[in-house]
C-alpha cells in the first residue's frame, strides 16, 4: 500500500527530475560543500574503506560524490536530472572509480546486495521515503548502513532568522519547511524507524555578495526577481565584514541500517 504522503512524494520527485534544470550553473558554482570532518569521520568511525562500494542518490552535481571519490571509493552517482548529471560527470569523469546513473533513487538499476552504503545529500526529502528504503533493503549488503545528510542554517543565528523571513515573504508555500527542519526530520526517522546515530560538524557559509545572491537563486523555490534580489542585497549589506558575510551552518548526517 503507497500512503497519500508517499504519493505526494513520488510527485516531488518526478517534478524535482525538472526543477533544478535551470539552476545547474547557480548549483554547481554556488552551493555550499559539505563538511571535510563529517567524511573524516564516516572514514574513521562509521566503516567507509577506500574499497567500500557507495551508492550516492541525488548525487546532483555531484559535490558529495567527490568527497567520497577522493577517498578512494567506488561511487555510483545516482541522478535523474540530466544537467546536473552532465555536470558530474564532466567533473567527475577524471576518477576511475565514479559510475554516473541516469535513474531515480527510489530504483536504481543496481545489482542486488552490491552496495556497501548509501549515501543521500540534501536529496532525502525529493524521494518517496518507502519506495526508496525497500531499494536500500534490495541494495546494501549485510549490515549495510544508510546515510543521510544535510547542510542546515543554524536557526538562533540572527542573520539566517532574517534571511528565513525574506524568503517566507516572496515564497509563502515555503514557510513552514524553511522554518521548521522538523518537516524534514520527521520522515527521517520514520525511515529508520527511530534507530539511528546523528551527527552534527560545524560547516559555516562564508560567502561574497555574489555568491551570497547566487546560493540563495540556486533553491528549487527561487524565482529571479528585483525585488527578491534587492532585499537579499540589503540583508548582505546588514551583516558583511570585508565583504564577506559568515551565516552559521553544520553539516549534519542521520546514520542506520534499513
Amino acid at each position: 500500500m503507497v500512503y497519500q504522503k508517499d504519493k505526494k512524494k513520488k510527485e516531488a520527485s518526478v517534478n524535482m527530475i525538472n526543477t533544478f534544470t535551470n539552476k545547474t550553473t547557480l548549483y554547481s558554482r554556488y552551493r555550499q560543500n559539505y563538511s571535510c570532518e563529517l567524511i573524516q569521520h564516516l572514514y574513521a568511525n562509521v566503516g567507509f574503506q577506500p574499497s567500500s562500494c557507495i551508492a550516492d542518490i541525488g548525487a546532483g552535481t555531484g559535490m558529495f560524490t567527490e568527497l567520497l571519490l577522493q577517498k578512494g571509493s567506488t561511487v555510483f552517482a545516482v541522478e535523474p536530472n540530466n544537467s546536473m548529471r552532465q555536470i558530474a560527470e564532466s567533473a567527475l569523469s577524471k576518477y576511475p572509480s565514479f559510475h554516473s546513473v541516469n535513474t531515480a533513487g527510489e530504483s536504481t538499476s543496481l545489482q542486488p546486495r552490491s552496495i556497501d552504503f548509501v549515501t543521500v545529500a540534501q536529496a532525502f526529502h525529493w524521494l518517496n521515503g518507502q519506495l526508496f528504503k525497500m531499494e536500500c533493503q534490495r541494495l546494501t549488503k549485510c549490515c549495510g548502513k544508510i546515510i543521510i545528510v544535510y547542510n542546515r542554517k543554524r536557526k538562533d543565528a540572527e542573520i539566517n532568522r532574517e534571511l528565513a523571513e525574506i524568503i517566507s515573504k516572496f515564497y509563502p508555500k515555503h514557510n513552514d519547511i524553511i522554518n521548521h527542519w522538523e518537516l524534514r526530520e520527521n520522515p527521517i526517522i520514520e525511515f529508520f524507524n527511530g534507530k539511528y546515530e546523528f551527527l552534527s560538524f560545524e560547516n559555516n557559509i562564508v560567502n561574497n555578495l555574489d555568491e551570497f545572491i547566487g546560493r540563495s537563486l540556486s533553491a528549487s523555490y527561487a524565482v529571479e526577481s528585483d525585488a527578491y534580489v534587492n532585499r537579499l542585497r540589503n540583508l548582505f549589506c546588514s551583516y558583511e565584514k570585508d565583504g564577506l558575510i559568515t551565516m552559521p551552518s553544520d553539516s549534519i548526517a542521520y546514520i542506520g541500517e534499513v
